[in-house]
């Protein structure tokens, strides 16, 4: 991945190139909800190349970088303290945090609400067990596994 950058009017915008192999010919950029700014580039591709695709919709960018950057000014930082919302793959759930008795905490996701077993209700104990819990868990789960069956069973056609 390297890094570039371009000026646009006052502002000055960067970008990372990032090769991808088994693009054919298409230049495709991402600006994402940070801000930042990707474009995937097939493998060869001269930097020239990609450099013009860029700067031709340089317009596009800036448009949706400064988006990004206006809808981030509304979020407000995060408390972790009990009642507050979050979002957990893609769905809000309640934050609820519950004394524990024992020092090992836990973390469950029950009934619309995310409950945190801790010992302690520091903040920051809070979001490293939260963040420490989201790590762990598989983030997509095929149906097939869900229901009990293997990989290899989901791809049979029924005889």
């Amino acid at each position: 991945m390297n890094r570039y950058s371009f000026r646009y009017g006052d502002e000055h915008i960067e970008y990372d190139v990032v090769v991808v192999p088994k693009k054919k010919n298409k230049i495709a950029i991402h600006v994402y909800p940070n801000g930042s700014v990707r474009v995937d580039a097939p493998e060869g591709e001269d930097h020239e190349k990609v450099h013009r695709a860029v700067l031709k919709r340089a317009r596009w960018i800036r448009r949706h970088v400064e988006a990004a950057r206006k809808q981030r000014e509304n979020v407000l930082p995060r408390s972790y303290v009990s009642g507050e919302s979050l979002f957990y793959l893609g769905r809000r759930y309640q934050l609820k945090i519950v004394p524990a008795k024992t020092a090992e905490p836990s973390v469950k996701l029950a009934r619309g609400r995310i409950l945190v077993h801790t010992p302690t209700k520091e903040p920051a104990a809070v979001r490293k067990h939260l963040t420490e819990a989201m790590d762990q868990t598989p983030r997509v789960v095929s149906r097939a596994r869900h229901r009990g069956r293997g990989s290899q069973d989901a791809r049979r056609r029924p005889e």
